[in-house]
């Protein structure tokens, strides 16, 4: 069962994706560490989002 959500979540990857890397990697100092850790927020986020609307 497919759950559709309120926005796109590509777009809101695409949107925001550098600014975050940005913002981590100033944290890390590490940008491979700071994009890995960006887009591993990204997919959990997508993920309880879709487990809370089941």
């Amino acid at each position: 069962m497919q759950t559709s959500l309120p926005y796109d979540i590509e777009s809101l990857f695409q949107r925001y994706y550098k600014q975050l890397c940005l913002f981590a990697n100033n944290i890390l100092h590490d940008e491979a560490l700071a994009e890995d850790i960006v887009q591993s927020f990204s997919l959990d986020s997508v993920r309880a989002e879709c487990l809370a609307r089941r």
